[in-house]
């Protein structure tokens, strides 16, 4: 098992800003605790590309999507999202760009987060950084702890897990992982083979004192056994709030979401910073969008402001926003 995938990427490697949010990139800048770009970043992305620090009990969010011209995230006849940027015969530099992009988000978040079922639909779907430029600017110009973010595996219900999916296989590379999930899910891993798992179960606030353990679980897992998670008492569900503070007081200062229904669900809830949509200028068609299932009013829905875009050629366009939930008419 194990293997993780590596890429150099090519030197040349390079995409055109073509508009900068001035006064947000200033504001990323106060909020950002490296003050810099780094180098290898700056000159692949065309600028400046700072991310905040934490808020003050939860991580900073961000996620990313590729998605075809006319706002599909997969062809149905294969529905792995990469395919958008990888098919799109015009433009395959483009294409190396969109999935440099991923890695240059990766490099910059502490922890990584994916749903199991991603993990049974992609069987080599790990969230690691597989360009060791990237991996360098990370640990010696961002000041990161590991080579690759933790890799954060959320099921509500755990009925889903692939255990042997590679990404709990992957330790001695370098790749930690965290399982979470609800009560009901913690009974059925059990069911499962509880002596898989390390359980660590904070049901609020109040259980601070166990995150300690929660660190030390994932941080130096013993005995092949994987650390689990277990957030709040509802039997179903994940507490969100509860979740992202746990993470804060572990050490998570950016979380980047890989997961596109979580991604809509932290955006139910106004805890998703940020969002990254790059545009492979192909048409996909079919049913397969972003947001199934999570509409939001006509009256009361999210809005993103700009803060830069960037090209490759005609084919590929690179977008960066910040999320907006306030949003009240201009006069």
């Amino acid at each position: 098992m194990g293997s993780l995938y590596r890429l150099a990427f090519p030197e040349e490697l390079r995409m055109t800003r073509i508009f900068e949010n001035t006064a947000l990139l200033e504001e990323f800048r106060g909020r950002s605790p490296e003050g810099q770009t780094p180098p290898e970043i700056s000159r692949v992305y065309g600028g400046e590309t700072l991310f905040p620090g934490p808020y003050g009990d939860r991580p900073y969010t961000y996620c990313s999507l590729v998605c075809s011209l006319d706002g599909r995230i997969a062809f149905e006849d294969d529905p792995v999202s990469p395919l958008l940027a990888r098919n799109n015969r015009l433009d395959p530099e483009g294409g190396i760009l969109n999935f440099w992009s991923l890695m240059m988000q990766r490099t910059h978040a502490d922890a990584c987060l994916t749903a199991a079922r991603t993990l049974a639909a992609e069987p080599e779907a790990t969230l690691h950084i597989c360009d060791d430029k990237l991996i360098r600017q990370r640990m010696d110009h961002l000041g990161k702890e590991l080579e690759h973010p933790l890799n954060i595996v959320v099921t509500r219900s755990a009925r889903e897990v692939p255990l042997d999916h590679k990404i709990f296989h992957s330790l001695e590379e370098g790749l930690h992982v965290l399982l979470v999930t609800s009560q009901a899910g913690r009974r059925r891993l059990e069911e499962r083979d509880g002596r898989r798992f390390r359980f660590i179960e904070i049901a609020s606030r109040d259980d601070e004192h166990r995150i300690p353990e929660l660190r030390q679980a994932y941080m130096f897992p013993e005995d092949n056994a994987c650390p689990v998670l277990v957030v709040g008492t509802l039997d179903e569900n994940i507490d969100t709030g509860l979740f992202l503070w746990i993470l804060r007081r572990a050490g998570i200062g950016r979380l980047f979401v890989e997961a596109p229904q979580y991604m809509y669900h932290l955006i139910e809830e106004s805890l998703l910073d940020e969002f990254f949509v790059d545009f492979s200028l192909l048409f996909a068609g079919g049913g397969i969008i972003a947001g199934m299932g999570h509409a939001f009013g006509s009256k009361d829905h999210p809005h993103s402001e700009l803060i830069s875009v960037a090209v490759h050629r005609q084919n590929f366009l690179y977008t960066r926003h910040r999320m907006v939930y306030d949003a009240t008419t201009s006069p």
